[in-house]
């Protein structure tokens, strides 16, 4: 379909006599684009009719190096299962517009869990045509577990302390041991930058009071600070998980009072992306604007460029705010009001002849 036109247009005929309107062309595979194998298959699966009757109409030996058997389609829509969930997550992760790196443990985790129910139920059936489904599923969830080590991460590791501070996964089904661990690190994490930010704040020349009497008798100001922080942890994890369609970052604008300590680590945390695609994108557009017609671009105009075009979004989104809050400019001439109007000179009263 590629390298010919002819054909591509009969497809497009066999899609109209069977309704699909607009005719959709099929997707071919690329090694260096995620996910385009199962799209490549996804539109495969969609366009299967339209194939099958575009290869009636071809000569045998072009029918038979192209012809799938019904075991191979019966495959394809078994792989479309896993690869659907496959192609979400990684989509998911590769977004650059919400924080992506607090996604990062439970989709993992929700992957692998989904190989292992999905290859019970493959086993089940025992059909030999779906060894290869259940191959891909129990590789699939080795990788998983090879790569990313989803059973031995750290309390403070930085993908823990992103989900947790989602509002929505913060209830994560850790062991006892493991949500011990990780109430402490979010204390540990709190505390440090709480004093880190209080450091920021203090002028260079304020001096830290010294230890007094009424320090032994009413308790140090620092042991206060450590104790309402415990229970600033204790009850952000408490609380039920907020809902899936709630931005985390726009619930801890909202909550920024009732935990503000923990809204200082959700500022560091989920920020971090989960994937390097974002700048993948820039990179891929960097070589969009710099070819061999504009070689003599500067560094600072190439910049600029990638900055606007990276940007545009909010962009537009500022100048729509600027023009909403901008009062309209008086019209030079109001209808409602009155004017003096000049008085018209006195014409001839003879008709002026051109001829």
């Amino acid at each position: 379909m590629k390298h010919s036109a002819l054909k591509t247009t009969q497809l497009a005929e066999k899609q109209a006599l069977l309704g699909i309107v607009p005719a959709k062309k099929v997707i071919q595979d690329c090694p260096t684009r995620w996910n385009s194998s199962y799209r490549m298959l996804a539109r495969l699966v969609e366009l299967q009719s339209p194939l099958q009757l575009l290869l009636a109409d071809m000569t045998d030996k072009e029918r038979k190096t192209l012809e799938l058997p019904s075991t191979c389609w019966e495959t394809a829509k078994q792989l479309l299962s896993i690869l659907r969930k496959v192609d979400s997550v990684t989509t998911h992760l590769g977004g650059e517009k919400y924080s992506t790196l607090s996604w990062y443990l439970p989709l993992l985790t929700g992957l692998k869990a989904a190989c292992i129910n999905d290859d019970d139920s493959d086993d089940d059936e025992g059909d030999d045509e779906l060894l290869a489904v259940s191959s891909l599923k129990k590789r699939l969830h080795d990788r998983i577990e090879h790569r990313f080590n989803l059973n031995g991460l750290h309390s403070d590791s930085l993908y823990v302390l992103a989900a947790v501070l989602n509002p929505r996964f913060r209830d994560l089904k850790y062991s006892p041991q493991q949500r011990d661990s990780i109430e402490e690190t979010l204390v540990h994490e709190a505390t440090i930058a709480g004093s880190s930010e209080c450091s920021e704040v203090e002028l260079p020349t304020k001096r830290k009071p010294a230890h007094s009497a009424l320090d032994d008798l009413l308790g140090c100001e620092d042991d206060t600070n450590a104790d309402s922080v415990i229970a600033e942890v204790t009850a952000y994890l408490n609380e039920k998980p907020a809902k899936r369609s709630i931005d985390p970052l726009e619930w801890w604008a909202v909550h920024t009072t009732r935990f503000p300590q923990l809204a200082l680590l959700a500022k560091k945390y989920l920020c971090v992306p989960a994937t390097s695609v974002p700048s993948e994108r820039v990179f891929s557009f960097a070589g969009i604007v710099v070819d061999r017609r504009r070689c003599q671009l500067s560094h600072k105009m190439i910049d600029a460029l990638i900055f606007l075009h990276m940007n545009a979004s909010l962009l537009k989104l500022v100048d729509s705010v600027e023009l909403r809050s901008t009062p309209a400019p008086k019209p030079l001439f109001d209808p409602a009001e009155e004017y003096d109007m000049p008085a018209l000179p006195d014409l001839p009263s003879e008709a002026v002849s051109l001829d």
